[in-house]
């Protein structure tokens, strides 16, 4: 890609707010690119000819795309990108309080290590489902969460509290950097997360 060209998205990134130095740029020739936000390689803008293809998308839509008939057609995709880009880095971790809180939870117990009784995997389920209904009642798209919300029911017989608080927490924190949960619901359903759990006083996320 010739230098002129770096320099027209390095002028881009400037604009938004950012450093070229937190992106890698890999061109392919002079008309395809990838730039990759090194922080978190998932987040990415490909120009591959003429087809823009990103990620994050806008709406809290993973993947967002677009087309550019000429070189400059394409920077409007580019600028749609790095808007949805400083919208979900604006969400830091929105399960940071979570965490802090089972991490004194877990010093302050002994029981991290027992697993789930039968009941506690009934109640654990249940609250599962609700997340669920909850997502969808903010208009999040829950397919993908769907699907991990019931491994996690079934790894709540085969694993200890600890193991289920930590993939929880791990998949809240996925969903949020993927752009799954879009950053201005986040808070919202991050409360309701909270209440939710207070069921499990001493065992999980209290």
């Amino acid at each position: 890609m010739l230098p002129i060209r770096k320099s027209q998205i390095g002028e881009r990134l400037s604009i938004a707010g950012f450093n070229a130095k937190e992106f890698e740029l890999v061109a392919e020739n002079n008309h395809s690119y990838k730039l990759i936000y090194t922080a978190n390689p998932a987040f990415y803008y490909e120009l591959n000819g003429n087809v823009p293809k990103y990620c994050p998308g806008v709406n809290g839509n993973i993947i967002g795309s677009g087309r550019a008939n000429q070189w400059e057609d394409h920077f409007k995709s580019l600028q749609i990108w790095l808007n949805a880009l400083k919208a979900n880095l604006k969400v830091i971790d929105p399960w940071t309080e979570l965490k802090e809180t089972f991490s004194e939870d877990q010093s302050n117990a002994g029981n991290y290590e027992d697993f789930l009784t039968d009941e506690e995997q009934v109640k654990f389920a249940n609250v599962l489902d609700q997340l669920l209904i909850k997502m969808e009642e903010l208009n999040i798209r829950t397919e993908q969460i769907a699907k991990d919300m019931e491994h996690l029911k079934e790894m709540s017989a085969k694993i200890s509290k600890k193991d289920i608080a930590l993939l929880l927490l791990g998949s809240g924190t996925s969903y949020v950097m993927q752009g799954l949960i879009p950053s201005e619901k986040a808070s919202t359903l991050l409360k309701f997360i909270q209440d939710s759990f207070k069921a499990f006083k001493g065992y999980l996320l209290s």
